[in-house]
């Protein structure tokens, strides 16, 4: 199991982070910069979950910080293996998310680190009434940015998907983007910095 985290250690090491929590030898979050990177290995040593987002504190308010709707994980099952998703209490787990510790892995995992760590991603989201339904994300790994969209689940879809909630979000979203719906439609951007601001 230390293997991972004794490679992901010695990539970062040169990062000044500005917090750092290793609550068990098997989970590692790491902050700079309001941007959060998470790694989990399981007890067989597989890094099973790899993930960033965007992570800030509040002053005011229930809890002492806020996540976006949405994170960054790596995902073999995709192009650049690289995924977004939408932010959830229960993490992604299976073949397609995790990586044993090998030569051609920790490439794979250095591929996906450029992005917390150099690139950054925007996050435009879209709300329409009170209801964010939607977030679609903007990296820019080429000339030509990628996108990804995601409509938003609440809470209790999450939890218990029924069968039609996906085609309800769906119609739901369809709506909210329909031209006549523009004045009660808005759209808020959050920039997902890197965490090493300034690479040559």
């Amino acid at each position: 199991m230390s293997n991972w985290i004794n490679f992901i250690k010695k990539e970062l090491s040169n990062i000044n982070f500005d917090k750092v929590e290793q609550d068990s030898p098997s989970n590692l979050f790491l902050l700079k910069n309001n941007t959060y990177l998470s790694f989990e290995i399981s007890k067989k040593g597989t890094l099973e979950k790899t993930e960033a987002g965007k992570y800030w504190f509040n002053d005011n308010k229930e809890t002492d910080f806020e996540v976006s709707h949405v994170k960054a994980v790596l995902d073999l099952s995709k192009p650049n293996n690289l995924n977004f998703l939408q932010v959830s209490y229960f993490s992604e787990y299976g073949k397609d998310f995790e990586l044993e510790f090998n030569e051609e892995n920790k490439i794979i995992l250095k591929q996906f680190l450029d992005i917390p760590l150099k690139t950054g991603w925007q996050e435009l989201n879209y709300k329409y009434n009170e209801d964010h339904y939607k977030t679609i994300v903007k990296i820019y790994l080429t000339n030509k940015p990628l996108e990804f969209e995601i409509l938003l689940l609440n809470f209790a879809e999450q939890d218990i998907t029924l069968p039609g909630d996906k085609t309800d979000k769906k119609i739901r979203s369809w709506w909210a983007d329909l031209n006549f719906n523009k004045n009660k439609r808005k759209v808020n951007q959050t920039n997902v910095h890197p965490m090493i601001k300034h690479v040559a």
